[in-house]
């Protein structure tokens, strides 16, 4: 269970920024690739935004099912600093979450399976995961695994950001279309 990030395939430069540089002719030997820089960037984001998903108790659907008096009450017993939160216990699954690089210029975003977890359960935060989004835990469906609008929101301002970065060099900052467009969407 992941979120295949191959992130260079999806992140693409705006349409309008590259149309305004093309007009000025800096892009002589065609467009050039996203890099591993703004990678790292957009993989940061994502983890942050579906960890923001588990703080926050986010659903795709809006937030997530309560938990039961019973389990509040077991949790409150254990001394967890936030018993009405589900998702939330030990942070298995929050610290699971991790960006690492599969390929030339393409990375995940995944749930590490790591070592068991808790003294009741042999599972690992992969599996934990998997029932909690399936709902096959006993419980209700928890689908915490989502890009949230926010999160996609953050996402295109550090796409702009960084083409504004690369390309300010090439004195695109002269072209008065491309700084209108990079400065309005701030």
């Amino acid at each position: 269970m992941r979120i295949d990030a191959t992130i260079e395939s999806q992140i693409r430069w705006p349409r309008e920024l590259v149309k305004s540089a093309k007009a000025g002719g800096t892009f002589a030997r065609g467009t050039p690739g996203v890099g591993t820089r703004l990678l790292k960037q957009v993989a940061a984001l994502v983890m942050r935004g579906i960890k923001d998903n588990i703080k926050k108790s986010r659903s795709a659907r809006g937030n997530l099912a309560s938990l039961s008096n019973k389990t509040i009450d077991e949790k409150r017993r254990m001394g967890v600093p936030y018993p009405t939160k589900p998702l939330r216990r030990k942070g298995v699954l929050y610290r699971a979450i991790h960006y690492y690089k599969s390929g030339p210029n393409e990375g995940v975003v995944s749930i590490i399976p790591r070592g068991r977890y808790g003294t009741k359960t042999k599972l690992n935060a992969r599996q934990i995961a998997e029932e909690h989004i399936n709902g096959t835990y006993g419980g209700p469906k928890r689908d915490f695994w989502f890009i949230h609008a926010e999160t996609k929101k953050n996402v295109d301002e550090a796409i702009r950001r960084e083409f504004d970065r690369l390309f300010r060099r090439a004195d695109l900052a002269k072209i008065p279309e491309l700084h209108s467009l990079t400065s309005n969407k701030r």
